[in-house]
């Protein structure tokens, strides 16, 4: 999981007319098995801007699935935060679909590299006795 909150670098309007309001992005990786049933039904051109509602066979599945990633999201930057317990007003949540439908990068991917634990153990390094590789899938 990575957080990174705005800081007022950027003293705009919005800023100023809300100065004590922050915004938090919150990313967290994603199997794209996880959401591959929930694809739009249909060819879907891809989106420059935000896209019109796309029908998906099981949208109250979906809805659930992205509900549970926020309850997730939240409990997590509260865990990590806990002054803004009780002090968020808005979550939105993207998944790999909406990743797909912008990028058209294949899987939902918004990054370059697979992360894999294949890119990050030296399996002769984990390999030497007394050594424990903190993975799980």
């Amino acid at each position: 999981m990575f957080a990174a909150r705005r800081q007022n670098k950027f003293p705009g309007a919005a800023a100023a007319r809300h100065p004590d309001l922050n915004c938090c992005q919150i990313l967290a990786p994603a199997e794209w098995s996880h959401f591959e049933r929930h694809q739009p039904l249909g060819d879907q051109p891809a989106a420059r801007h935000t896209p019109p509602h796309a029908d998906r066979e099981h949208e109250a599945q979906y809805a659930q699935l992205k509900s549970r990633w926020a309850e997730r999201m939240l409990a997590a930057l509260h865990k990590h935060y806990p002054q803004t317990e009780g002090r968020v007003v808005a979550v939105d949540i993207s998944t790999p679909l909406t990743i797909e439908n912008y990028l058209r990068s294949g899987k939902g991917a918004a990054i370059g590299l697979d992360v894999t634990p294949a890119r990050f153990v030296d399996e002769d390094e984990a390999a030497l006795p007394g050594r424990a590789v903190g993975w799980r899938q």
